[in-house]
């Protein structure tokens, strides 16, 4: 019922993801919904893990983590040339640098809602929502 429910936006474990970066990613894409921003690329780890918990059959859904199974295939012309790069780490590769750069593309075309994010527009609220909180320690403070 929630699923049809376009004001209820719903994150973390309840949602059907596993792990820590799951659920972080699918409060960013919840509180990105919120904010009506464009949505995301298809071929990211987050629109994708959000694809699979939307679309999952009821009756056969299992809580996962992410996955590069659920990223869309790479068509890759190059791999039926012999002694051309191939498998599945090759092939994980290719999909993540589409992720990559489909998701430049998206920062670029949305800049209110990219990192480094101006302090105008529908954020304006948020000092830079996209990026690190000033409390976060750097590495060199958590070693001493």
């Amino acid at each position: 019922q929630l699923k049809v429910s376009p004001t209820i936006y719903m994150a973390g474990q309840i949602t059907g993801s596993e792990g820590y970066t799951e659920a972080l990613a699918s409060g960013h894409y919840a509180a990105l919904q919120m904010l009506n921003a464009p949505s995301l690329p298809e071929n990211t780890a987050i629109r994708s893990m959000v694809r699979y918990l939307i679309t999952s059959e009821p009756k056969y859904f299992q809580p996962m983590n992410f996955n590069f199974g659920l990223l869309p295939p790479v068509m890759n012309p190059e791999s039926k040339i012999k002694g051309a790069p191939s498998g599945k780490r090759f092939r994980n590769v290719q999909r993540s640098e589409r992720a990559l750069k489909d998701m430049r593309e998206w920062i670029e075309q949305n800049p209110h809602f990219g990192i480094g994010a101006s302090t105008s527009g529908p954020m304006n609220s948020l000092k830079n929502p996209l990026s690190a909180p000033d409390s976060v320690l750097t590495p060199t403070e958590l070693a001493s």
